[in-house]
């Protein structure tokens, strides 16, 4: 899972198998973080310095790799895609946000360490959820607030087109 053409390859044949009106990515694995945070496998956590996601022993997809995937996927489709949700620990950052902005109205992320427990039984129950053709706000939402939540309360959804003003709001609060 950790080269950007396995995910190219399974997305491309998804969206061609079962085309659909409404598109939702959920990659669960390992994240990471900037910095060498303290964590079960902390190895898989720095990536090359770069921010990680989906470790599989000795290669993972950081996120110029997913950036590009995403480019593609969105010119296949035509448009934005509607929900990215980043299952695993340490996505909900600024610069998650910022490489998903342009390929998804909403992200959702957690901004902790998880635990692989917490999964669970998750994906069916995400499934039942978004029976009823909800929107894309209304599907991010139940994935933080419905059966599929995680134990910890440090899941968000974000949406993608209010992450301009944070970035300006970062960059003053940089620069002053």
């Amino acid at each position: 899972m950790g080269h950007p053409l396995t995910l190219q390859d399974f997305l491309t044949w998804g969206i061609a198998k079962f085309p659909a009106r409404k598109y939702m990515i959920v990659l669960s694995n390992h994240g990471g973080s900037w910095f060498g945070e303290s964590h079960a496998v902390p190895n898989e956590l720095w990536y090359e310095g770069d921010k990680a996601m989906c470790y599989d022993g000795g290669d993972a997809l950081n996120m110029y790799e997913l950036q590009a995937v995403y480019r593609d996927i969105k010119a296949m489709v035509g448009e934005k895609l509607d929900v990215i949700w980043y299952q695993g620990c340490l996505m909900g950052g600024a610069e998650v946000a910022a490489i998903s902005q342009d390929y998804f109205d909403y992200m959702v992320s957690h901004e902790t360490v998880r635990f692989g427990s917490e999964n669970n039984g998750k994906f069916p129950a995400l499934v039942q959820t978004l029976t009823g053709n909800p929107s894309a706000a209304a599907a991010a939402t139940k994935c933080v607030d419905g059966p599929t939540a995680p134990n910890t309360k440090y899941s968000a959804t974000y949406e993608l087109s209010k992450y301009g003003a944070l970035e300006k709001s970062l960059s003053s609060f940089v620069h002053q």
